[in-house]
């Protein structure tokens, strides 16, 4: 059966459908993401200007464990480590 021009019209009003739905999803989308966030501009903003202490890579704050201290998972496990 060849394609006639009911057939060009069907496809186009079948696209349009298809571009609305999409249209439609990704307003609903956007509006979520939007909600989700639950910060402004100015307070993503605000939150980035914040800065680290100067102090927080230090290399006096970052002393090796004493030996047989218990460190990381281990010490959730009260396993001492080296054993």
């Amino acid at each position: 059966m060849p394609k006639t021009e009911l057939h060009n019209k069907k496809l186009k009003k079948n696209l349009l459908a298809l571009a609305m739905i999409f249209g439609f999803c990704a307003l609903i989308w956007s509006i979520t993401i939007i909600r989700i966030s639950g910060q402004t501009a100015e307070e993503r903003a605000a939150a980035a200007a914040v800065t680290a202490p100067e102090n927080a890579h230090a290399p006096e704050a970052m002393q090796p464990a004493e030996e047989g201290a218990m460190t990381g998972n281990a010490a959730a496990a009260g396993v001492p480590q080296g054993q």
